[in-house]
């Protein structure tokens, strides 16, 4: 089990040469924008079976804020440098982990998003409205125009 403090940017220095040993990426849902998200991470406990890393977004609104949602995959590079719970190297079917992201939208943001969906069902409400007015009076108007026209 690898010594966190060793661990920078998902790389080991050994004899002043950066090895890759852990990589955290973001693959993209069809519909974001991976630059936009800003990620870095770090590492921030180990136990005997565990690692946990805390990821850190430039801008959090972006991830998995579409229908198609961010894929976080996490893949051990170099597997002398961990070992799963039976003590052993990991097994290379073993080294890539994947989750779906869920949506990072705090609070506010959230409101902002609802009023948003409301304001934009209310305006499809009021277009229907205007849209049967217009035909009522239009059919009055021709009726009245009518009259007049026999007269």
């Amino acid at each position: 089990m690898p010594n966190l403090k060793m661990i920078t940017n998902g790389t080991v220095v050994i004899n002043d040469v950066p090895v890759p040993v852990l990589g955290v990426t973001i693959v993209p849902g069809e519909d974001s924008d991976p630059a936009s998200m800003g990620l870095t991470w770090r590492a921030v406990s180990q136990t005997p079976t565990t690692l946990t890393i805390q990821l850190v977004f430039d801008n959090a609104l972006y991830i998995s804020a579409n229908q198609l949602k961010d894929i976080l995959k996490i893949t051990i590079v170099d597997p002398l440098m961990f070992f799963g719970a039976n003590g052993l190297m990991v097994e290379q079917k073993n080294r890539e982990f994947t989750r779906e992201m869920p949506a990072q939208l705090n609070e506010s943001a959230k409101e902002v998003q609802k009023a948003i969906e409301y304001s934009a069902q209310s305006a499809r409400a009021a277009m229907g409205l205007n849209f049967l007015v217009i035909l009522l009076l239009s059919a009055s108007l021709n009726y009245l125009l009518g009259m007049v026209n026999t007269y």
